[in-house]
């Protein structure tokens, strides 16, 4: 090969890099947990004769997984209605869920690198109806997490993560109470990043048993809708082809 051909070769393999050098890595994972749920129950009345006590009546948890094609529309899913794992997975990304007795998570990858883009979506569920014994006091605590990871990201992407945690507590089943407590705490992350909270809540019963229920939730979604490149992209690759050509042209003028 002459001197002049090994130096195009050369322009040509320096332009491509320069096309590509912006071709990082573009995902996004998200993920949502409720972990190390407890309660206490607490005596407020030590004459009553009366030990605190709860007694839970219902229990209902579901989890599903999903993975949706933006070009087809085609859905993957799986749920379950109890506890356990959920997974969906595809070219372009995977979701999945994983439960137990006093932790729910949630968590998803989409990958815009991927020949099959779309949307991950991961959420569990979970409700607890109980009673409670007269003149007690039940503290619930519980750790909450949320975490947005974007690594430069296509146009059209988005990723978010949210769990909520909220409470009920009231004097007759099935009625609208005459005397009710509740609680409501929800925490969503859409900017990258991870956060975690103490989660903390309190309810009592009065006189009589009080009737009540826990609700637990957490969602999250990482989507890919397209991977058009970023104007930074094109200006590499503009700059690529004009240093081709000025190659080309210095080749032509050698000979």
């Amino acid at each position: 090969m002459s001197n002049t051909s090994s130096k195009l070769a050369y322009c040509v393999l320096a332009a491509a890099a320069i096309a590509t050098g912006s071709a990082h890595a573009q995902s996004i994972s998200t993920s949502a947990s409720i972990s190390q749920f407890s309660y206490q129950l607490v005596d407020l009345d030590l004459t009553d004769n009366i030990s605190p006590s709860i007694l839970f009546t219902e229990r209902d948890d579901s989890s599903s997984s999903s993975f949706t094609d933006a070009q087809t529309g085609k859905l993957t899913y799986q749920s379950i209605g109890t506890l356990g794992n959920t997974s969906a997975s595809h070219a372009g990304g995977t979701a999945s869920t994983s439960t137990d007795a006093s932790n729910w998570g949630s968590t998803t990858l989409a990958n815009a690198t991927a020949p099959t883009r779309g949307t991950m979506q991961a959420s569990t569920s979970h409700l607890e109806r109980f009673r409670l014994s007269p003149n007690t006091g039940m503290i619930i605590s519980a750790l909450g997490t949320v975490s947005n990871d974007v690594s430069n990201p296509a146009i059209d992407s988005r990723g978010w993560a949210y769990f909520s945690l909220k409470g009920r507590l009231g004097d007759q089943e099935g009625q609208t109470p005459g005397e009710e407590m509740t609680f409501y705490q929800s925490y969503y992350a859409r900017l990258t990043g991870t956060k975690t909270y103490t989660i903390s809540a309190y309810l009592e019963s009065g006189r009589t048993d009080g009737y009540g229920h826990l609700e637990f939730e957490t969602n999250n979604v990482a989507a890919v809708i397209s991977a058009v490149p970023e104007p930074e992209t094109y200006a590499m690759l503009l700059a690529g082809l004009a240093m081709v050509g000025w190659c080309a042209r210095r080749r032509k003028a050698a000979r």
